[in-house]
């Protein structure tokens, strides 16, 4: 997904092996629906998601030093 790119929003029945998981809403009845975009690399996610889910995700998950309170 280039940073313009919507997602395709592709139910599950439908999602190909290139497809980005990321889960971007739900249909009608419920079920998810997923980004669609090219994935990137070998992950399961596009660009930008693999961005979220991998980069951020792990910079959140990172120690960070105590502050002491005053």
């Amino acid at each position: 997904m280039s940073e313009n790119a919507p997602p395709l929003n592709i139910p599950l029945m439908d999602l190909q092996h290139h497809h980005c998981r990321e889960v971007t809403g739900t249909n009608d009845d419920g079920l998810a629906l997923y980004c669609g975009q090219p994935k990137s690399g070998r992950t399961s996610y596009c660009a930008p998601h693999r961005w979220i889910n991998l980069v951020m995700v792990a910079d959140l998950a990172r120690p960070r030093p105590k502050v002491r309170a005053r």
